[in-house]
């Protein structure tokens, strides 16, 4: 019973983090909304050096947001491995804990230690995905998507997943 709160609590504080890389998103959308807006308000009848100007401000509206979905992948990774520490804190020394930043030390640790399979749990491999895509904007790889589309789609593995690794921990 006492772990499944904690798994629940562990649940809730990455809503609660995922939240606030929500507010950011919505935010800067709606300013390049706005950006998009005017650039569409401006165009009409414009002469061609004006059109000009306008695609490339355009273009750099959409590099912005390519940004933004490669932070709000990075912030939401972020949450994971944050979660991750502080619920295997409960268990390990933070010497063990630290090295879990690389996956194959943290599927050594549940297998060896834990006796599960992290890749069972549930959204594991949104979640390896995510960690992936992270990686590949830490390392300024080309993405799969954009990365926005990637963000939005793996956001709601993140509540199931630490909920998983809580109950397998503190089991």
């Amino acid at each position: 019973m006492a772990k499944e709160v904690v798994a629940d609590a562990v649940a809730e504080q990455s809503r609660f983090e995922i939240e606030a890389l929500e507010r950011i998103r919505e935010s800067m959308l709606s300013s390049i909304a706005s950006e998009r807006s005017m650039i569409r308000r401006l165009a009409e009848g414009a002469d061609k050096e004006t059109l000009d100007d306008l695609g490339s401000d355009e273009h750099f509206l959409s590099e912005a947001e390519e940004i933004i979905g490669k932070l709000l992948l990075v912030g939401l990774y972020r949450v994971v491995e944050h979660l991750t520490k502080q619920v295997l804190r409960n268990q390990f020394t933070e010497g063990k804990v630290k090295k879990c930043y690389k996956i194959e030390q943290l599927k050594k640790v549940f297998s060896d230690e834990l006796g599960a399979d992290l890749t069972n749990v549930a959204g594991f491999k949104e979640i390896n995905e995510c960690r992936d895509l992270n990686n590949k904007v830490k390392h300024g790889c080309k993405m799969p998507e954009p990365s926005l589309n990637s963000y939005g789609r793996l956001l709601g593995s993140v509540g199931p997943y630490l909920h998983g690794v809580a109950m397998v921990v503190l089991a």
